[in-house]
């Protein structure tokens, strides 16, 4: 045991000290010259008053400076935080994030993406020989870069990566965990023990405490995602927020404004009128919005907005006038991290109910199984407008089936009429109504997900069979016989009626039918009101 924590702390070492440092290794003969730090503008560049660079030719837009060779690398140099918030109180767009070729000696690179919030990324590599490096900045014309100059023969500095170590921790821990033989192979899953679920909470209290300091980072630095260029769409990535405001002021529509000649057009869903209007300089036309009746709606399932996006904005407007928009990237770690917690919770109670007494490692296993499996890590680092739903729908989906798993009580209940015909466990109907507005609420978030409502002829198929059967021996049941046979499936699909109903509504308010979501409406790549899908398509999305 102690040689195999040496071993793999020694592997750790390496990977961490050696391999993830190569290139401060590769740099460690870096002349460090800092007359390099002389640059050539191309034509393609011209700097602004606050020092910045904006690009108004992006074929000729490059930063070029000599090299002895002494080092692979070069520097970025970002312009100074002054600078920034300059342009920022200015209403200027500058990118965080830049992608850069460094061309040496005429022969053409690789794209690498530079931002400023990552000292690491400014290091980019070059090439070993000397001569002239030309550092091309792949971006489009009008973009504002945040670099002052580019500096040849610079050393890689020697950093250690907290997150990296990390999950190299957590992965050797697994494996010490899990290796056959180990005391979680001897101890079986017992969800009564106050000492596992002490364990259980005290694991998950970790991402709980990265996600709320991850969430408040997220709502000190909130800023409005709008990026706009003259003659292109206008991307805009706070709808959710949008429809969080559209809600509390009363109406569905979203409160953006829309062009007169967008409105006036014969035909806003054809792509060559848009782009007729969008090269005569009409703004705002609103990437991926739906257009209908001269206002701009969202497509994307209201839930999340009413479980997250308005609470907080009408919160913060008891300090604040108007209140404060809440950004996707604190929404979708919070719903992230719900699905965590009750994903891991379902996995356990699927586990007790189908394998008694199962071995803490195979149940620890399938946890992790689980949350690979689901994409999940995707979306954790991904925390955009668009993995907002999808998070949304992954966590009510595991709530709503850890409910329903839990329907099942264990002790009888007195006078329930589907126990006392063939045997078959009583229901919570608490839980069962729970889990079913929880499924349901789907219809608003992604609305694929409504699809785990099927589950429920798995789950409760011995309680359906009671009923026919009871329902069947005895044609003649008194009133309250019938309430009892019942009560359960009024149970499931009454709540899940409260929530669909309003959400058809929704519909209705806003596009004419309960079942028309706005799809057709988008604008995006295609005229989606005329637009069908391919029969031949179907068999191959099936098999998918």
């Amino acid at each position: 045991m102690c040689a195999a924590i040496v071993v793999a702390f020694a592997v750790m070492v390496a990977v961490e000290c050696v391999l993830c440092n190569m290139p401060f290794w590769r740099s460690l003969t870096a002349s460090g010259d800092s007359a390099a730090a002389y640059n050539v503008l191309g034509p393609g560049l011209e700097r602004t008053d606050e020092g910045l660079l904006k690009v108004t030719d992006p074929t000729q837009a490059y930063m070029q400076v000599d090299a002895d060779g002494s080092s692979e690398y070069v520097r970025m140099d970002p312009v100074s935080s002054k600078a920034l918030d300059k342009a920022a109180r200015q209403s200027e767009q500058v990118l965080r994030t830049v992608r850069v070729r460094p061309d040496v000696n005429r022969r053409a690179g690789t794209v690498s993406s530079v931002s400023v919030s990552s000292p690491r990324s400014l290091y980019v590599h070059a090439a070993a020989a000397g001569g002239s490096v030309c550092v091309r900045i792949v971006e489009p014309k009008g973009s504002l870069i945040p670099f002052d100059a580019v500096r040849a023969n610079v050393r890689v500095p020697f950093a250690l990566n907290p997150l990296r170590i990390g999950v190299m921790v957590a992965v050797l821990a697994m494996v010490l965990v899990w290796r056959p033989g180990s005391r979680l192979w001897r101890m079986p899953l017992d969800t009564t023990s106050v000492r596992q679920r002490a364990w259980l909470g005290a694991l998950l209290a970790v991402p709980v405490v990265v996600t709320c300091a991850v969430v408040v980072w997220q709502l000190v630095e909130a800023a409005p995602l709008s990026f706009h260029t003259k003659g292109t769409y206008t991307y805009d990535f706070d709808q959710y927020d949008y429809v969080a405001r559209a809600l509390l002021d009363g109406h569905a529509w979203l409160d953006l404004d829309v062009p007169d000649a967008l409105r006036d057009a014969a035909d806003p869903y054809d792509v060559a009128t848009r782009q007729r209007l969008l090269a005569d300089g009409v703004s705002p036309v609103y990437w991926d919005y739906a257009f209908y009746q001269e206002h701009w709606y969202s497509y994307f399932g209201v839930v999340p907005a009413l479980l997250l996006f308005l609470p907080y904005r009408a919160v913060t407007s008891l300090f604040v006038d108007g209140g404060l928009m809440m950004p996707c990237g604190a929404a979708v770690p919070l719903l992230m991290l719900g699905f965590l917690v009750f994903g891991c919770l379902l996995v356990i109670r699927v586990i007790s109910r189908i394998r008694p007494n199962a071995p803490l490692a195979a149940v620890s296993m399938l946890c992790v199984f689980m949350l690979l499996a689901s994409n999940g890590l995707y979306l954790w680092y991904r925390t955009n407008f668009y993995s907002v739903p999808i998070a949304a729908s992954l966590f009510l989906s595991v709530l709503g089936l850890w409910l329903w798993l839990g329907a099942a009580k264990r002790v009888p209940v007195s006078g329930d009429r589907i126990r006392e015909v063939d045997g078959t466990q009583s229901l919570s109907l608490p839980h069962l109504a729970a889990g079913s507005m929880c499924i349901a609420a789907n219809l608003g978030c992604r609305p694929q997900f409504i699809l785990v409502a099927l589950l429920a002829f798995v789950i409760f198929w011995p309680q359906i069979q009671s009923i026919f059967r009871h329902a069947s021996n005895d044609s003649s049941l008194p009133h309250m016989s019938v309430w009892r046979l019942m009560r359960a499936p009024l149970a499931a699909l009454l709540p899940a009626l409260i929530v669909i109903v309003p959400l058809l509504a929704y519909n209705v308010v806003r596009f004419g039918s309960p079942l028309d979501f706005g799809t057709s409406y988008q604008m995006t790549v295609t005229d989606m009101t005329s637009y069908r899908q391919p029969l031949s398509n179907l068999a191959l999305t099936v098999a998918y």
